[in-house]
């Protein structure tokens, strides 16, 4: 866990927009985080409607919001990140296609946990 952790933290370092190929590997990367999270989060769901213990299933639910606020943190890293490497090429231009489709690929796994933090942030 930790060793992933500290491979996100120093990805960005290493995009260099000259180099689509080790840029689109870092998007992977994140998406590959935040799949992994959306699957501990449905694993969570599912435990929270098994027979056990209130102190047990408090447990599961606070690791189960830890796990969301972390698929927001990545989804705003990546989107940054992305933003950053389509602005040094032409809107029409293949790397910024792939982009877009990457985008879809991360705004499919993460809307719910985006919107749900939009909406708590609109409510304060």
């Amino acid at each position: 866990m930790e060793k992933n952790r500290m491979e996100m933290v120093n990805l960005p370092m290493r995009v260099n927009p000259q180099n689509f190929p080790e840029c689109v590997e870092v998007v992977l990367k994140f998406l590959n985080s935040i799949i992994r999270s959306h699957i501990v989060v449905e694993i969570c769901n599912l435990a929270e409607g098994l027979d056990i213990p209130g102190r047990d299933k408090a447990q599961v639910n606070y690791y189960k919001e830890v796990v969301k606020e972390h698929i927001v943190g990545l989804v705003n890293s990546v989107t940054r990140l992305m933003q950053s490497i389509t602005s040094y090429y032409p809107e029409s231009s293949f790397e910024n296609m792939v982009m877009k489709e990457l985008e879809k690929l991360i705004e499919q796994f993460s809307s719910k946990y985006t919107l749900s933090e939009r909406k708590q942030g609109e409510a304060s």
